[in-house]
């Protein structure tokens, strides 16, 4: 490890060492995640020994991981020349390859691998991926099940494994080394973003906070703004007028003075600019995407048919399996633009606000329901507003479902609007066709949100 000093100093030093205490310097730096420190170290090596093969790997390795993409993969490929017999150059080589989409010579390092050293890992999970990118499935399966011949206990070839095995429909099969992906590395699931506050240390404010709400389309947008309005004795702004989509800055400025805003939109750039230059935080509403797609159907029926409700003119057209087919799958519209599935306009949803930077917090409409209790308190924590047992009860008790919304009221909503107000009720709707599409489009994101820890459902 270099020492702080003067440059002359450390160039001094650097001429001082060795061809092996510069490797074992660069080393270190790569473990300590200084790669541009590591790439001038091995760099220094390599002018003494030019063709040492040593050397050369390191350089490689730690230019890849600085971004010198092109850079390193004229040195793996200069290693490669020097020691062909070499199966772990050739495979360092294949995967900056890969990277960088040069597919095949990638996958002739790999294939080159595998003739030198038949049992080398990782060469047969990267041969898979070149297959499944090019629809040879088959080819693409021999090459996961012998990686896992190999090296039995490798998380990442069950978690791919599953996905495409999911994908024909083997849901059993996906489901079993889903499990044992995620038994051996939860983190795959890549759901920590889904859940709780980020970042953690701002769960609890010490004062009331600016925030906004935003509730994914029919996922109990009017309860959360009910509860928001116990929790700080203000009132909503939620106007009509904005496009769902397209909300910029003009929402904070306009909002009248005391009121929080609510919606249904986008984290738009100009918005995301606002709410960080002004401290705002966002809590995050969704619930289970199968619930949330029959409350669209059933929201669809109950709108009036204009000539602007293009989706709703055409559900209530069809049968209800049909519609929530439609709905699920997505179609082309009159203009012949696709419309995306319902699951996975969600899941981009979800998404670009978990990805906009704006500290936020994940409260799902089954917390809201089933907890509801403890969902107050932590959202009074999260925006910085006391509560104590008594308020927190009496607000239980005022948006009960059987009681008027006062959100709905302000927005002169009949009480059909609301529908049932409880979590699960997909399984009376949905039948096993909807399922398997379910599974297909949206196992993954259903493991993520935490509604199902596999596809067997």
């Amino acid at each position: 490890m270099l020492m702080p000093a003067s440059v002359e100093e450390t160039l001094q030093t650097i001429a001082n060492m060795s061809t092996e205490e510069l490797i074992e310097a660069g080393k270190e730096a790569q473990q300590m995640g200084r790669f541009e420190e590591g790439v001038f170290l091995a760099q220094e090596a390599l002018k003494r020994e030019p063709e040492n093969s040593d050397v050369l790997t390191l350089l490689g390795t730690l230019a890849y991981r600085a971004g010198r993409k092109e850079e390193a993969i004229k040195v793996l490929a200069h290693a490669v020349e020097l020691n062909p017999g070499s199966p772990d150059l050739l495979y360092n080589l294949g995967v900056v390859l890969a990277d960088q989409d040069h597919a095949e010579w990638a996958k002739s390092c790999f294939e080159s691998v595998l003739k030198i050293d038949p049992m080398f890992r990782g060469a047969n999970l990267q041969l898979g991926r070149y297959r499944i990118e090019r629809y040879e499935v088959g080819e693409a399966m021999e090459h996961y099940r012998r990686e896992l011949e190999i090296n039995p206990g490798q998380p990442q070839t069950h978690f791919e494994l599953s996905q495409i095995l999911k994908h024909f429909s083997r849901f059993e099969e996906a489901d079993r080394h889903l499990h044992m992906a995620l038994e051996r590395e939860p983190e795959l699931a890549q759901n920590a973003a889904y859940h709780g506050e980020h970042p953690a240390e701002l769960a609890v404010a010490d004062e009331p906070q600016n925030f906004l709400i935003v509730s994914y389309p029919k996922c109990g947008t009017h309860l959360i703004s009910d509860v928001a309005q116990g929790i700080t004795g203000n009132p909503f702004y939620w106007p009509n007028e904005e496009s769902s989509n397209l909300v910029t800055e003009k929402l904070l400025t306009e909002m009248p003075d005391g009121a929080f805003p609510i919606g249904h939109w986008y984290p738009t750039e100009s918005l995301v600019a606002a709410l960080k230059e002004r401290n705002y935080r966002v809590i995050i509403q969704y619930r289970d995407p199968r619930d949330q797609l029959v409350s669209f159907y059933y929201h669809y029926m109950d709108e009036k048919a204009t000539k602007e409700n293009y989706i709703g003119n055409i559900v209530r057209l069809l049968p209800k399996e049909q519609a929530l087919t439609l709905l699920l799958a997505g179609f082309n519209g009159a203009d012949d633009a696709h419309t995306s599935g319902s699951t996975a306009i969600m899941d981009n949803w979800i998404q670009q606000w978990i990805e906009s930077g704006v500290p936020y917090q994940i409260v799902t409409f089954e917390q809201m329901v089933e907890h509801k209790a403890e969902s107050i308190d932590r959202i009074s924590r999260f925006i910085g507003y006391p509560m104590d047992a008594a308020r927190r009860d009496a607000i239980v008790e005022k948006t009960a479902f059987n009681k008027p919304s006062a959100t709905m009221a302000a927005n002169k909503l009949p009480s059909s609007f609301k529908r049932k107000g409880k979590s699960g009720d997909w399984v009376n709707h949905l039948l096993p066709e909807h399922k398997t599409l379910f599974k297909l489009l949206a196992g993954q994101l259903l493991v993520r949100l935490g509604y199902e820890k596999g596809y067997v459902w």
